[in-house]
C-alpha cells in the first residue's frame, strides 16, 4: 500500500507537544523523533507522556517510548525533559521495560512536586515508584 500511494514518502515518528492560548498554537516542539532509515525501515515507535509541574511551576515531560528501530534518537527506555529544554531529555533508570504510565498530579490531589508519583503498567502487572524530575 505504501509503494502505491506513497511513493517517495518519508515516515517519522515524532513525541510533539504544543501550547495553546485563546483556541491558537502558540508554540510548538518537538520532544523526540526518530526518523526512517535509508533503507526505508517501518518505524515502529510507541510513545506516553505526561506533564508534571515542578515545586517552582515550571512544567516538565515524563516520557517513555518502545519498539524503538536501532536508527532511534533515543533508545526504549525512560525520559525526562523540561518543556524549554526538549532536547536535553535525561534518561530516568527504571527496571521496567518501558511501558505506559499514569501520574499523579494536582488534579488527584498531589501538590506540585519536584518528585512525580507514577503508576505504571506491564503486561498484567502494575508497578509503583516515586521517581526525580531533574
Amino acid at each position: 500500500m505504501r509503494a502505491k500511494f506513497f511513493p517517495g514518502q518519508r515516515f517519522d515518528s515524532t513525541l510533539e507537544y504544543a501550547a495553546v492560548k485563546n483556541g491558537s498554537v502558540i508554540h510548538r516542539a518537538v520532544l523526540d523523533q526518530d526518523v526512517e532509515a535509508v533503507d526505508g525501515e517501518f518505524i515502529k515507535t510507541e510513545y506516553c507522556a505526561s506533564l508534571q509541574e515542578r515545586s517552582d511551576g515550571s512544567m516538565a515531560v515524563l516520557y517513555s517510548k518502545w519498539n524503538t528501530p536501532s536508527h532511534a534518537r533515543r533508545g526504549d527506555g525512560y525520559y525526562c525533559t523540561r518543556l524549554n529544554t526538549p532536547e536535553d531529555a535525561v534518561p530516568i533508570l527504571l527496571p521496567l521495560p518501558a511501558t505506559m504510565f499514569c501520574l499523579a498530579g494536582p488534579r488527584v490531589g498531589n501538590l506540585p512536586s519536584d518528585k512525580a508519583d507514577v503508576f505504571f503498567l506491564a503486561g498484567e502487572e502494575a508497578y509503583y515508584s516515586s521517581v526525580y524530575i531533574p
